[in-house]
């Protein structure tokens, strides 16, 4: 929160803009690049997320939040957003901070059983007719650092973040040619593109009647279904089965193992970057973190062989 201006100042702004009055708010878990909470009016419950000043998000939001209303009026599970007293999806506070109000949904965090209850409950967004300008654009994560090991120069100060480089740097280099070899292809071929999440890993809730509802659709992006599903499908999913569903659902899709794969190791790389990076941010220079870190890369490490389709 800023120090210069206090939660009931921001409230007080939030009140005159949206045209209501607080009851009540809580403290809702932070996210990555938003502090939320939870606040009760005399008009009804809403989520709010107030955004961090550091990171410029008015552009990408502005697009997000008016497809998201778009979807929500078409797509009961998806939380509606609020307009202010001017008609507009976001507000830019007196501190620079921008704010954004969201229906609220009662519910608790929900991962689907596998990819193909999530492409069940994903499908009906897929088919939707929806202008959308924000095109994913395939990034490649990890270059400098990827180009650094394999010369050998280990940046970071920690012993055992080197120690595990260079105890690892065979088998990241086998996978950071396969992901080089997918970036090229993904960047160079057309993909079918529809709207997309882009992080419903973490962003599924389920209420007390057991209905699952998908929240934070800032990164809304026209992509490939890959970018949404990559995290449930490994080389135990029945691949058929997802395309009997979609094409069922007159969903025109066939899986891209090739896309798949990209997205795997783009995850993969961007979290290995930020390994790399953290003890360049006095506020992460902790023995412990990278510790843990290393442990979690590790894991992902172990489990490529099972995610990817080669």
């Amino acid at each position: 929160m800023d120090n210069i201006t206090t939660e009931k100042d921001i409230f007080r702004q939030i009140e005159h803009v949206y045209g209501f009055s607080i009851k009540s708010f809580t403290k809702a878990p932070r996210g990555w690049w938003a502090e939320t909470f939870i606040i009760d009016t005399d008009k009804d419950k809403y989520f709010v997320k107030l955004f961090i000043k550091e990171m410029d998000f008015k552009q990408l939001l502005n697009t997000s939040l008016v497809i998201q209303s778009l979807i929500a009026d078409k797509i009961d599970f998806v939380p509606k957003p609020i307009k202010t007293k001017e008609n507009l999806f976001l507000h830019t506070l007196k501190n620079k901070r921008v704010v954004a109000l969201y229906s609220y949904i009662n519910g608790t965090n929900y991962r689907p059983k596998d990819s193909i209850e999530l492409l069940d409950l994903m499908v009906n967004i897929y088919k939707l007719e929806i202008e959308c300008n924000n095109k994913y654009h395939f990034n490649f994560h990890g270059k400098n650092v990827m180009m650094n090991l394999q010369n050998n120069i280990h940046i970071t100060k920690y012993e055992i973040l080197k120690s595990y480089l260079k105890e690892n740097i065979e088998l990241l280099g086998k996978y950071w040619n396969i992901y080089k070899n997918l970036f090229d292809k993904m960047d160079k071929t057309g993909t079918n593109n529809v709207i997309t999440h882009g992080d419903l890993d973490t962003n599924l809730l389920i209420d007390y009647n057991k209905k699952v509802f998908i929240v934070d659709w800032d990164c809304i992006y026209l992509g490939p279904i890959e970018r949404d599903m990559y995290p449930y499908v490994d080389t135990n999913t029945d691949i058929n089965e997802l395309e009997k569903i979609a094409k069922i659902s007159g969903l025109k899709w066939k899986f891209n193992k090739n896309c798949h794969n990209y997205f795997i190791l783009n995850h993969f790389f961007d979290d290995f970057g930020i390994l790399i990076n953290l003890d360049k941010n006095s506020i992460h220079d902790d023995e412990k973190l990278i510790a843990e870190r290393i442990d979690g890369i590790q894991n992902q490490l172990k489990s490529l062989g099972k995610k990817l389709f080669i």
